[in-house]
């Protein structure tokens, strides 16, 4: 994961979009959920100019992030 996230990062700062959101699919592969690396990997899309995949990893984010907090939120709450 952290690899993957490292090699993602590097690539973004050359400018490699392609690889940069591949790296970050793979590191969010490695690892889910992990709705922050989705957001990554949306931004490297949408710097491919992909609007498309950009939305739908953005969404797919999203329903992490949802899902994560609906599991919080229902383990706090109170028996």
């Amino acid at each position: 994961f952290r690899k993957a996230c490292a090699e993602a990062r590097q690539a973004a700062s050359e400018g490699q979009w392609g690889k940069a959101k591949e790296r970050f699919l793979a590191a969010w592969q490695a690892r889910h959920p992990a709705p922050g690396v989705l957001v990554l990997a949306a931004m490297a899309a949408r710097e491919q100019k992909d609007e498309a995949e950009a939305r739908r990893l953005g969404d797919r984010a999203l329903g992490e992030l949802e899902r994560e907090e609906n599991a919080s939120t229902t383990a706090d709450a109170p028996r």
